[in-house]
C-alpha cells in the first residue's frame, strides 16, 4: 500500500523534474513556451489502421507504427483563472492527502512493531488513512477530468477520442476502502474483547 501511494508522488515529482530540466536546457524561447503548455493526454483510437498510426524509427531505422494512448501534449487551453486556481488547489490537495496517508501508515507500522496491534489508536489511524486516500482519489479524478475536458475543447481529434476512464484509473480508492475494512475488523475485534472482559 505504501508503494502504491508513493508511486503517484514519485511520478509527479519525476515529471516536474523533467519539465524543469527541459525548460532550463532549452534556450529557444519558442520551445520554452511549448514546454509551459505541457499537459498529459489520455487517448483511445477510434479504429486501428495505418491512417491514424504514428511512426517511430526502429533500431535498424525501419518504420514502426504506434497508436499512442497516453502522452504529453503541448497546447494552449482556454482555461479561466478560476479553473486554473481550482485545478492547482486540487493537485496540491491530492499530494498533501497522499503524504499524510503515508505518514499515518508509518505510524501504524510503528505501533505494530511495538506489539500494539489491536488498539483503538490503530483503528483511528486506519480510518483517517482511508479517508485521506479516498479524498485524494476524488480530488485527483476531478483534476484529471477537468484537464481532459479542457484539452478536448482545444484539440481537434478525428481518429482518436479522449479516454475519460483514465480519470478513475487510480488505486487510491481501493486502498482507502481496504483501510476502512481493516479498521472495522480491528474495531469489531476490540468490541468483542471488551464485551468478554466486561462479562468476566
Amino acid at each position: 500500500m505504501l508503494f502504491l501511494s508513493a508511486e503517484s508522488i514519485i511520478t509527479i515529482a519525476t515529471n516536474m523534474q523533467c519539465l524543469i530540466e527541459g525548460t532550463q536546457k532549452d534556450e529557444n524561447k519558442e520551445n520554452k513556451e511549448l514546454l509551459k503548455n505541457i499537459n498529459i493526454l489520455s487517448l483511445t483510437p477510434n479504429f486501428i489502421t495505418s491512417e491514424n498510426a504514428t511512426l517511430l524509427k526502429g533500431e535498424k531505422q525501419e518504420e514502426i507504427k504506434i497508436w499512442p494512448t497516453e502522452g504529453y501534449v503541448s497546447v494552449k487551453t482556454n482555461s479561466t483563472l478560476t479553473k486554473v486556481i481550482i485545478m492547482t488547489i486540487a493537485a496540491i490537495t491530492s499530494i498533501i492527502c497522499t503524504i499524510m496517508a503515508i505518514i499515518l501508515f508509518f505510524r501504524f507500522i510503528i505501533n505494530i512493531n511495538k506489539s500494539n496491534v489491536f488498539s483503538w489508536k490503530n483503528v483511528s489511524l486506519l480510518r483517517k488513512m482511508g479517508g485521506l486516500l479516498i479524498v485524494s482519489y476524488i480530488v485527483e479524478c476531478t483534476y484529471t477530468a477537468m484537464s481532459l475536458i479542457e484539452l478536448n475543447k482545444a484539440i481537434d481529434l478525428s481518429n482518436y477520442h479522449i479516454n475519460y476512464l483514465s480519470c478513475v484509473n487510480n488505486i487510491g480508492l481501493l486502498l482507502g476502502i481496504i483501510s476502512f475494512l481493516i479498521a472495522e475488523v480491528f474495531a469489531k475485534g476490540l468490541k468483542i474483547e471488551e464485551e468478554q472482559e466486561f462479562t468476566v
